[in-house]
């Protein structure tokens, strides 16, 4: 989340403005995840989340700030917006959810970002986007980045991730 300081402020008004941004940030992820089936155009999300009470330029540098960082995806589904214009949607990103589904089916796994984007996506995700669910998957304890290096692509090494042993489901040898 940033506040782009256009107008140059400084001190005070400069906070000021710099915590509003990172409250609409925080309040368009919320309903977001609150709501995460949807698909929603700028317009939508300012009705729904703020009322139209802000900017609709803020409402896009949000959902900007929130794509760039991995939280949103654009999707090529679009509706008609304000003034009849059409208006991609956005829907919250589920390669977090789906590179960790496919860990907890397949838990003795150890694979690289290049090959957990082609079981998982079929390619069809930029490599930068499976690297950023990846370090957010390590950062919350769900996986674990380990010293086994495989060659990737053009032939360069990269660590393989796995599930975290607490993850994995635990063997009942003992009958109750």
């Amino acid at each position: 989340m940033s506040y782009y300081n256009t107008t140059n402020e400084a001190g005070d008004q400069l906070k000021e403005s710099t915590k509003k941004t990172g409250n609409q940030y925080e309040r368009i992820l919320a309903f977001f995840k609150k709501n995460d089936t949807q698909l929603l155009t700028p317009p939508q999300i300012r009705g729904y989340v703020f009322g139209n009470s802000v900017p609709l330029t803020s409402v896009r540098r949000a959902v900007t700030d929130l794509t760039n960082d991995g939280k949103l995806t654009m999707t090529q589904v679009m509706r008609k917006g304000e003034y009849g214009k059409l208006n991609h949607c956005w829907k919250l990103n589920d390669n977090y959810e789906r590179i960790l589904s496919f860990f907890k089916k397949n838990d003795t796994q150890l694979l690289t970002p290049p090959q957990i984007r082609g079981y998982v996506f079929g390619n069809s995700v930029p490599l930068t986007s499976v690297r950023r669910a990846l370090t957010d998957l390590t950062n919350d304890g769900k996986l674990t980045m380990t010293q086994v290096m495989r060659k990737g692509e053009y032939g360069k090494l990269n660590h393989c991730w796995k599930l975290n042993d607490n993850l994995k489901p635990q063997l009942n040898i003992f009958n109750d």
